[in-house]
């Protein structure tokens, strides 16, 4: 019983891990357009740890509109509670993301 609510819990966090979710195995073009669709003033996403890197990025995006005061806190909660999982999942992809790092390079988010 204990140790199928600890696999219940382990796939649950790694489910949460969405920011790694959002990048890892995603093409380039698909990370780049979804941080620019953001407004992320970040400039590249390393492979390595992106799903970390990606929870930044949109936590360092140009909020606009009425309810940024609102929807940024509620973002920024969120952000940081993905951090988590998040590095978790990007640990047990390292040797993909590694892989990928060094055969394509960071992912240029502006000026390509």
């Amino acid at each position: 019983m204990l140790l199928k609510n600890l696999v219940i819990a382990v796939i649950a966090v790694s489910i949460m891990g969405c920011g790694s979710l959002s990048t890892v195995g995603k093409d380039d073009f698909a990370v780049r357009s979804n941080l620019v669709r953001n407004k992320t003033r970040c400039e590249t996403v390393s492979h390595i740890y992106s799903g970390v890197a990606y929870d930044f990025c949109r936590l360092n995006s140009i909020n606009d509109g009425v309810a940024d005061d609102l929807y940024g806190s509620v973002l920024l909660g969120f952000f940081i509670s993905d951090m988590a999982p998040s590095l978790v999942v990007d640990t047990l992809a390292l040797p993909y993301t590694g892989y990928q790092e060094h055969r394509l390079g960071s992912i240029a988010i502006r000026g390509d």
